[in-house]
């Protein structure tokens, strides 16, 4: 009973939703007419317009204001548009300021009043075409407007208009449905004549295709939705009011609405009830008589799904008998074997009737009753549903192998049981092996590289020592040779002063000061030069700007010779200090110019960066003109949290294909035997590994600018 009652109801659902298809797709293709016959419009209509206002005559005609010249031009013209419509066509001309200027909707027929609309008012202001439908008083038409312009100035709008009759009758010859326009109340009080229908509320019907359409319309309930039936005389018809007309900036004109009469439809539907309901009388009839036979058919089907369901498993099981992974079946208590697979006996040796009297244990020599419950524990309390392992097996001829053993709990024939299924990883394991060593000779190889490359560097900071310690030798001499020649002059003075006039008290005084004052600057360089190569027993703290001074005081005399001037600025938050070519310590050291590090190592950073930015003055002052005058600036900054130390010369900057490599070693741009190649390297290294901090080098303005970044050790000592 139940079938048939199901089968009546799906049968009326069934015929309920094609006619509910049938309506849907007519609705969507109402509305795809809709949009695709208002585009087509627009397009015809600027197509042939603008041809039309492309005309010098027409466009000189409406920059005068001659309306006699226009009417004679579109006179030849208006025939053409309205055969080719078929319905009105109106041509509106309006002024630059978007006022009526004259129109025309028949040959000859003109009139020059107008009202102002917002669409040309906005076409004058934005100069730009628009188009739409356009509700006026007397009716809708769709109007397409175009600025006009004439020797390049705006002179006017230029409007053509279609009545909505157009597009009805296409719309209507292509569905094949009743149609007409539903006006909204605040729009419906500007039309100039009498409507078709009209509601109590002030909203009206036109253009309506059929006298029978108002009084079905005028019978339309839309208060509960746009979609309505109405029963009129016996017939049925549906009323859709959901398509809308668009006016040029997208606001709702007015309503499509369309009828449809589906009478016929709703026979149907009453039709099929019928024929359901005798159907399911002689369904009930067939049913008793046909219920022996369904009992027996179902019991049949029941003893062959059996027998199926028996086959797979047989199948099944041949698979898993024949497979060549190692597949064992054993009893969860004992660990006694109750079944094994031909890929178990074929691995391990045995028969299998000597396999089924041992247990698991017996070809896993590395295990014991104890340890392998523990593996499997998990399993039997139903925590896991498997867990894996690996160990190895024992063949019968006693040879080992690997094998990754997968454990789950299973039933047979009612008993609780646990199945293995066994890998072979000899060739898994083997693989491993070989990556090992592979690893491991690899790690050795790194080991011994980074050995070798740690001893090379060890020695070229050796030979760096060594060209740096005949740098500053070289340095010393220079700074002692004026010193010298002071003191050679002074005793010569003695004796001559001796001879001559003889050596008063004031005299002697004042040649023993002048001579220790030299003798004591002799012995301060002395000073700097041990401090310099003293070795560094660890890392410290420090002041940057005195160990910059103490550094350019040793090569000052070297930069002076080569008249080079040096530039020293300091600036540290609470004071700041500027010299020109002079070593004076100044009185404001602060705690803040400290940094960490070895500083004997910061003086070879300073003295590499000094005795290169020299060289590349030098060779400038070689290519250029005399006079050229060198410098070198060292900037410090320790006002934050980092000390930045700046160190800028006028040799003419670093090429852009070389500034990349500076730090790269052996790299120099120097003619052999003039340079190593290792001076920027080592230093990068010192900065960036021994002290933390960063070394860069960048080109501007044709100047080289090497700039360190320490952290403060005051922030940390402070803290």
């Amino acid at each position: 009973m139940m079938a048939i009652f199901m089968f009546t109801a799906l049968t009326v659902v069934h015929v309920r939703n094609d006619l509910s298809s049938a309506i849907d797709y007519k609705h969507k293709k109402i509305e795809f007419m809709l949009s695709y016959q208002s585009d087509q419009l627009e397009r015809s209509l600027r197509s042939r317009f603008r041809a039309l206002l492309s005309d010098y005559y027409l466009r000189e005609a409406m920059a005068s204001k001659d309306r006699e010249r226009i009417r004679l031009y579109f006179n030849e013209k208006y025939g053409a548009l309205v055969a080719e419509y078929h319905t009105e066509i109106i041509i509106h001309i309006h002024d630059e300021n978007g006022s009526s200027f004259m129109r025309m909707h028949a040959p000859g027929h003109l009139n020059y009043s107008g009202y102002p609309r917002p669409m040309l008012e906005e076409v004058a202001d934005k100069k730009e075409p628009r188009f739409g439908f356009d509700l006026g008083c007397y009716g809708l038409h769709y109007r397409y407007a175009e600025p006009v312009y004439y020797m390049g100035v705006f002179v006017g709008i230029a409007e053509v208009g279609i009545g909505v009759d157009y597009l009805l009758s296409l719309m209507k010859n292509t569905l094949d449905l009743e149609m007409g326009l539903f006006i909204p109340a605040d729009k419906a009080e500007n039309l100039c004549f009498e409507p078709r229908a009209e509601s109590l509320d002030g909203e009206r019907l036109i253009n309506v295709s059929n006298d029978d359409f108002v009084t079905i319309f005028n019978k339309a309930d839309f208060s509960k939705g746009v979609l309505t039936e109405i029963n009129e005389d016996g017939k049925f018809y549906r009323v859709h009011m959901d398509h809308f007309l668009k006016g040029y900036n997208g606001q709702k004109i007015a309503s499509l609405v369309t009828f449809q009469d589906i009478t016929n439809e709703k026979m149907a539907i009453t039709h099929y009830l019928r024929l359901a309901v005798i159907m399911a009388v002689i369904f009930i009839c067939l049913t008793i008589l046909m219920m022996k036979n369904s009992f027996m058919r179902i019991i049949s089907d029941l003893e062959k799904k059996y027998k199926e369901s028996k086959s797979r498993e047989n199948y099944l099981g041949d698979i898993i008998a024949n497979s060549l992974n190692e597949i064992f079946i054993y009893d969860i208590d004992t660990l006694r074997f109750v079944e094994v697979n031909r890929g178990a006996c074929k691995n391990l040796g045995y028969s299998h009737e000597e396999i089924l009297q041992m247990t698991t244990l017996d070809i896993k020599p590395q295990m014991t009753f104890q340890s392998f419950r523990k593996q499997i524990l998990p399993v039997i309390e139903g925590e896991k549903e498997t867990v894996m392992f690996e160990t190895v097996h024992r063949r019968k001829d006693g040879t080992l192998y690997p094998v990754e053993i997968h454990i789950q709990k299973t039933f047979v024939e009612g008993r609780e049981v646990i199945m293995a299924v066994v890998l072979d990883i000899t060739q898994r394991k083997d693989a491993e092996n070989r990556l090992k060593a592979l690893n491991e000779a690899l790690e050795k190889k790194v080991d011994q590289e980074t050995e070798r490359r740690l001893f090379s560097e060890k020695i070229m900071m050796e030979q760096k020592k060594f060209i740096d310690m005949g740098q500053m030798i070289n340095a010393v001499a220079h700074q002692w040779r004026q010193p010298l020649n002071a003191l050679g002059l002074y005793v010569q003075d003695m004796r001559e002063t001796h001879f001559s006039q003889g050596l008063d008290d004031s005299y002697v005084n004042q040649i023993e000061k002048d001579c220790m004052h030299i003798i004591n600057h002799m012995s301060d360089t002395i000073d700097d030069f041990r401090r310099f190569f003293a070795p560094d027993k660890s890392s410290a703290p420090f002041e940057i700007i005195r160990s910059v001074l103490e550094t350019i005081r040793l090569v000052s005399a070297q930069l002076m010779a080569s008249s080079i001037d040096y530039r020293i600025i300091c600036r540290c938050g609470d004071d700041s200090y500027f010299s020109e070519n002079s070593v004076e310590s100044p009185g404001c050291l602060s705690r803040k110019t400290l940094v960490r590090g070895y500083e004997g190592e910061f003086k070879q950073v300073m003295l590499n960066i000094i005795h290169n930015a020299r060289d590349a003055i030098i060779e400038r002052r070689q290519s250029e003109a005399e006079g050229f005058q060198g410098f070198i600036e060292f900037d410090l900054d320790a006002c934050g949290d980092n000390i930045v130390l700046s160190i800028k010369d006028n040799g003419g900057g670093i090429p852009e294909n070389v500034i990349q490599k500076v730090f790269d070693p052996y790299f120099t741009t120097k003619e052999e035997g003039k340079g190593t190649g290792i001076g920027l390297y080592m230093s990068k290294n010192i900065v960036e590994q021994h002290m933390k901090g960063y070394l860069t080098a960048e080109s501007k303005d044709g100047c080289a600018v090497f700039r360190l970044v320490l952290r403060s050790a005051a922030v940390k000592d402070d803290g």
